[in-house]
């Protein structure tokens, strides 16, 4: 139930809307090898998402956090970084 709910709210049209309005930087992680979410919706976020920080991982999968924790946070805290100095 929950998976389907998450489906369809990426799916939802307003969303672009939603992120284009975003007053702070986003971070976006992504993992070549996700089965989840594919290559053409992170480059639609990317698109919509003004000023985010985007990395990629070249091995993790869906669920980075648990595949490479110590690279993820090492990305969230160079957004950080880059924020500030902005």
């Amino acid at each position: 139930m929950t998976f389907t709910k998450a489906t369809e709210l990426l799916c939802d049209r307003r969303l672009p809307g939603v992120f284009s309005d975003l007053g702070t930087r986003v971070t976006l992680l992504w993992c070549r090898c996700d089965k989840m979410v594919p290559e053409s919706s992170i480059r639609e976020l990317r698109r919509i998402i003004p000023g985010n920080c985007y990395f990629e991982h070249p091995w993790g999968g869906h669920h980075l956090m648990e595949d490479d924790p110590e690279w993820v946070v090492d990305r969230i805290v160079e957004c950080f970084a880059v924020s500030k100095s902005v």
